[in-house]
């Protein structure tokens, strides 16, 4: 997960129509961890293995063993109090990898550091000025690790006229720390000491990156960039940004590998420089999205909810839901000038989502006589949302109330029915039936006169189980193979995506 930063924009409005209904979602009280975090924030969720869950972030001890990054049972109650510092962290092998300055392995208990790990480029030979900064980490299938940020490669550079030569901002390792053998380093520029922040893969097999820097590989690309399955740079992919000073973070790839970035005032969307929001929806060319209308949330820096002043306004972080809306979260407190504190939802078009979060957001961050120096409203977070197997969500951030009740830093919400449904201003819903199923099951559009181009079937985890073309739609769809449990059924016609939750006995 990736912090927030703030940003200057102008504010839009956005209709609050949805064409479906939406889950609702209220606090699940099967869920508390009382104190363990607290004067701090949570800055990642890993929902491991063994069902329990793995929280990074920083707090103060105050009342609790814990510090830094710690395991808790699915009840909230502590499992490991391991105090492993770090922002970020992956489950791996035996363990966690953790990342956010340098880059750690550690086994999931009793949390030691694995000594069989030391990340090349963290060797004390490699620290020179700009370098040991570990952004973001990905597991490829052989188990080795794709780190981004920026490192020296080459120590007999360190402390030269020419030592930025040695830097590069995305390399590959194995299980132990040791650079892969023949994988192409990457390097950008920016102009020295360019940085990736985020990498993510799209179905295709290609890779996005983004951060701050104006050009990859030897290529103009400004602080997002396309990369083939082979780690060169795809230049088919066309250029988003201006070049310039500012940072870029990608938030989602989605189920369509459509890419939500995360930018700052300073930057310049190429193709659209009057741009009025923090968000934006790329397609896997490179081009804006255009059906996307990117809302705009707003912070305060002073005030109460009733009365804010001082407005910023701020990027958020986007999660893909599984029944077709995305979770917007963060620092906000209005989503075009609409009441919407800290969590909102909205449908794939963009417009908000009324009384998705109604009664399940943050309020305030006090621990006694201690509060943010920003005050009790207006420091409250959100600033990692994990969509767990069972639907549930389990939100981390820096707060001491959430909907009126005294959470720390950590709360889980459960579904609670749906949010209604527009249909005079919506597409509708998508038609299913029989529903409940165990066999074939047959799927229209509302409007008879659109076709349906693609068809997909996913778990509550968001895996993608069947897809199946158009030309199958009309004899019907096996769906036998599967687990019974439930599932979200997308369709994709010419003018936008139909969802439907399914029921497999």
């Amino acid at each position: 997960m990736r912090d927030l930063f703030i940003i200057s924009l102008f504010t839009i409005t956005c209709a609050v129509s949805t064409s479906a209904q939406v889950i609702q979602y209220e606090i699940d009280p099967s869920f508390n961890s009382g104190l363990l975090f607290n004067r701090g924030s949570v800055s990642d969720i890993v929902a491991t293995s063994n069902a329990n869950y793995f929280i990074m972030g920083m707090f103060s001890g105050v009342d609790s063993p814990i510090t830094d990054g710690s395991q808790i049972n699915s009840d909230g109650t502590l499992y490991d109090a391991t105090n492993v510092a770090g922002t970020y962290a992956h489950e791996y092998k035996d363990g966690f990898l953790r990342y956010g300055n340098g880059i750690r392995r550690f086994r999931s208990a009793p949390g030691q550091i694995n000594v069989d790990f030391n990340f090349e480029f963290q060797k004390s030979a490699y620290n020179g000025g700009f370098s040991n900064i570990a952004k973001d980490a990905l597991i490829t299938p052989d188990d080795n690790i794709l780190v981004t940020g920026r490192f020296f490669t080459d120590s007999t550079l360190i402390g030269t006229n020419i030592a930025s030569q040695g830097l590069r901002q995305l390399c590959m390792v194995d299980s132990t720390g040791a650079p892969v053998p023949g994988f192409p380093m990457l390097r950008c520029e920016w102009p020295t000491n360019a940085v990736i922040n985020t990498i993510h893969q799209l179905s295709t097999g290609e890779y996005i990156i983004a951060g701050s820097f104006n050009e990859v590989g030897g290529y103009s690309f400004a602080k997002l960039a396309k990369l083939n399955a082979d780690f060169s740079v795809n230049t088919d992919f066309e250029p988003v940004f201006e070049s310039g000073s500012g940072e870029v973070f990608v938030n989602l790839v989605d189920s369509q590998d459509r890419v939500w970035i995360a930018f700052q005032s300073s930057l310049s969307l190429i193709s659209a420089p009057n741009y009025l929001s923090a968000i934006a929806r790329i397609l896997p060319s490179g081009s804006i999205d255009t059906l996307f209308n990117a809302p705009v949330c707003t912070a305060f820096l002073s005030g109460n909810y009733e009365n804010p002043s001082t407005p910023l306004n701020v990027s958020t972080r986007v999660t893909e839901d599984e029944d077709g809306s995305f979770i917007l979260w963060g620092d906000f407190i209005k989503v075009n000038g609409e009441d919407h504190r800290r969590l909102a939802k909205i449908d794939d078009a963009g417009n908000v989502i009324a009384g998705a979060f109604e009664n399940a957001t943050p309020d305030s961050a006090v621990w006694g006589s201690f509060q943010n120096p920003f005050g009790p409203v207006m420091s409250a977070s959100i600033r990692v949302v994990e969509k767990l197997p069972d639907g549930k969500l389990l939100l981390g951030g820096r707060f001491s109330s959430f909907g009126g009740e005294p959470y720390s830093c950590l709360v889980r919400l459960q579904p609670n029915g749906f949010v209604g449904v527009d249909d005079k201003e919506g597409r509708g819903k998508l038609k299913i039936w029989p529903n409940p199923t165990n066999g074939i099951i047959r799927v229209a559009l509302p409007e008879e006169n659109e076709r349906i181009e693609r068809v997909e079937i996913a778990d509550l985890q968001g895996r993608v189980v069947k897809v199946y073309s158009g030309n199958e739609v009309s004899n019907g769809l096996e769906i036998s193979g599967l687990n019974a449990g439930i599932y979200l059924v997308r369709a994709w016609s010419e003018t936008g995506v139909y969802t439907q939750k399914l029921i497999l006995e």
